[in-house]
């Protein structure tokens, strides 16, 4: 039986803003997105990482795909494909609405949205069930674990940790990190109220060093909270370093690198972290008894 869900907005370009309407279907062995004049296929098995978010009024609910090897989507080769689900017209404010009444009828009708799109996340988890080696389910991107920063494009995203994996959905480059591909994390307090986020991945490529910025620091306890679930090792400090160089130093010299201690060598945890604090007003202590 063919699980279909309507509704269904596909960015065809990565990078522009242009999108097609049309009919997501899943199949005994994978998923098929049909427009009138555009459609696009891709096993169960070429999926890596799946995840939905419900809607609100900051978003319409979305789904995406993360698959092992890119395909061809629109004009361009990618490994993410992302989904909206909208019944207003594309670009319209979902937040600044003329009349109540407009923006009680689209409270609805994403009411209803919400609705199908679990549905067909349920229905297809179910297929899923029987398949000999699943992919990685469903993950829901929680509303708590949501944060905003800025990438070094200059471009303001909406980040989201989930149990395991970072990721942000919002801007055409999109990144998918598994917790367990990261090494560090480091977590730097350089500006009042502000944190900067870099991850760095086991395999110490320079291109896998993602790096987040002025991230408001009222994140900072569910940020850590995610990591320390995911077995994500990282550091709380006050400086700003050139992380890929760091990391390219790490590359030249890996040798060197155990010989001094490993990320030990860098002091990254730092008396300044504790002097912060007390500027913002937290007591360290207690916040880290109350993160448990």
């Amino acid at each position: 039986m063919v699980i279909r869900l309507t509704d269904v907005t596909i960015l065809a370009k990565v990078g522009c803003q242009e999108t097609i309407a049309g009919i997501l279907e899943a199949h005994a062995t994978g998923f098929v997105f049909i427009a009138s004049d555009f459609s696009i296929c891709f096993s169960f098995d070429s999926v890596k990482k799946s995840f939905f978010r419900l809607g609100d009024k900051r978003m319409p609910p979305l789904l995406h795909f993360h698959l092992y090897d890119p395909i061809m989507v629109g004009t361009e080769m990618t490994k993410d494909i992302h989904f909206h689900l909208v019944h207003c017209p594309l670009g319209q404010d979902r937040c600044d609405h003329d009349s109540d009444k407009i923006e009680k009828g689209n409270l609805i009708s994403d009411e209803g949205l919400n609705k199908d799109l679990k549905n067909f996340v349920d229905k297809v988890r179910e297929r899923w069930n029987f398949q000999m080696n699943p992919p990685c389910l469903f993950e829901e991107l929680e509303k708590e674990y949501e944060f905003y920063g800025v990438l070094p494009s200059k471009a303001s995203a909406g980040f989201a940790l989930t149990s395991f994996s970072l990721i942000v959905l919002e801007e055409s480059r999109f990144i998918v990190v598994p917790l367990r591909d990261i090494d560090i994390v480091n977590l730097a307090l350089v500006r009042l109220g502000e944190i900067d986020m870099t991850v760095i991945c086991q395999d110490f490529e320079v291109d896998h060093v993602h790096e987040i910025s002025s991230i408001p620091l009222t994140s900072l306890a569910r940020i850590k909270r995610r990591l320390n679930n995911g077995w994500v090792k990282y550091y709380v400090n006050a400086e700003k370093s050139d992380w890929k160089s760091v990391v390219k130093g790490i590359v030249d010299f890996p040798a060197k690198f155990m010989e001094n201690g490993g990320w030990d060598h860098y002091n990254l945890e730092d008396a300044h972290t504790f002097a912060y604090y007390k500027e913002t007003g937290v007591d360290p202590l207690r916040a880290a008894l109350e993160e448990g």
